[in-house]
C-alpha cells in the first residue's frame, strides 16, 4: 500500500508540474509544449526501493519572455529574457495513514543543478547584454575532505562556469568584472515550479504580484510545491535550535548552513 500511495503522489507532482506550465503557456510568458512532455515522460520512470520511490527529470532549455523594467544597465533595453535550464532529483515515501494528505508523505530533493542566463537587447543588430547565475547541490563523500570555505548543500551564486566559457570565447567581454568562487548563498532547494516562480517573482514585478499570484492554479501549485521541498528543510533548520549541543554537532543542519554555530561548552 503505501508504495501505491507514493506512485499516486508521484503522479499529483508530475500533473501539477504540467498544469503550471500549461498556465505560463497560456500567458505568453513561456512555450514549454516540449518540457511537459518530457518531463512527465522521465518521472514515470522512478526506481522503488522499499516503498521510496526515486524519481528526477530534467526541463530541458526553457525560455521566459520577461518584462524590461527590471534592468538597470544598459538604460535602454527592448527585451529581455532568461534561459532556464534544470535537473532535480528527490525521492517521495508514503506515511501509514490510511488516505494520506500532502502532510503524510516524506518529500524530499538530493540533487539541484539550474543554470540561470538573462539576456538583454538593446538593439535587435547589436552585442547582448547577459548575466549568469547557477544553482548547485554540494555533498560530502565518506572520504571527501570538506572545502575550507562556507559550500552549503544547496546553494546559489552569480556567474558559473557558463560565464567562464563565454569569457573564454571572447576576451575582455566582461571589462573589469572581478569572478570568484563565491560568495554561495544557502538557499533552499528548488524544482522546476519554485525555479520558474522564483525568476517572475524577481523580474516581472506587478505582473507576478497582480497576476500570477491572484491565479488559483498557479498559486496552488507553487504552494504544494513550497509544502513537499521547503518544508522538511525549514523544518532541518529550526531543529538544530531545539536539539541538544552535542547533537548540533552532527547535525544535517549544518550541512544546509555550514555556518551554523555551535556554542563551546
Amino acid at each position: 500500500m503505501p508504495k501505491q500511495q507514493a506512485e499516486s503522489a508521484l503522479r499529483e507532482m508530475s500533473g501539477e508540474l504540467e498544469k503550471f506550465l500549461r498556465v505560463l503557456n497560456a500567458s505568453n510568458v513561456v512555450d514549454a509544449t516540449g518540457s511537459i512532455y518530457s518531463i512527465s515522460d522521465t518521472l514515470g520512470h522512478y526506481r522503488a526501493i522499499k516503498g521510496m520511490l526515486n524519481w528526477g527529470y530534467k526541463s530541458g532549455k526553457v525560455t521566459l519572455q520577461l518584462a524590461t523594467n527590471s534592468v538597470v544597465c544598459p538604460e535602454r533595453v527592448q527585451s529581455l529574457t532568461c534561459s532556464l535550464e534544470i535537473e532535480v532529483n528527490g525521492y517521495v515515501r508514503a506515511g501509514k495513514t490510511a488516505v494520506p494528505t500532502l502532510d503524510d508523505f516524506e518529500w524530499g530533493i538530493t540533487r539541484t543543478s539550474m543554470n540561470l542566463e538573462f539576456t538583454g537587447m538593446t538593439d535587435p543588430n547589436a552585442e547582448a547584454w547577459s548575466q549568469y547565475w547557477h544553482l548547485d547541490t554540494h555533498v560530502d563523500g565518506p572520504e571527501a575532505n570538506p572545502p575550507d570555505e562556507a559550500h552549503p548543500m544547496f546553494h546559489l551564486h552569480f556567474g558559473g562556469q557558463r560565464m567562464a566559457d563565454r569569457r573564454q570565447t571572447k576576451a575582455n567581454c566582461w571589462g573589469q568584472m572581478l569572478e570568484l568562487r563565491g560568495p554561495r548563498f544557502a538557499h533552499p532547494p528548488m524544482d522546476l515550479v519554485l525555479a520558474l516562480d522564483f525568476i517572475l517573482a524577481n523580474t516581472t514585478g506587478p505582473r507576478w504580484k497582480n497576476e500570477f499570484c491572484k491565479d488559483k492554479d498557479y498559486t496552488s501549485v507553487v504552494c504544494n510545491a513550497q509544502h513537499r521541498f521547503w518544508k522538511p528543510y525549514k523544518r532541518t533548520l529550526f531543529e538544530f535550535y531545539t536539539s541538544k549541543r552535542q547533537d548540533q554537532e552532527r547535525h544535517d543542519a549544518r550541512k544546509l548552513w555550514p555556518t551554523l554555530r555551535v556554542k563551546e561548552v
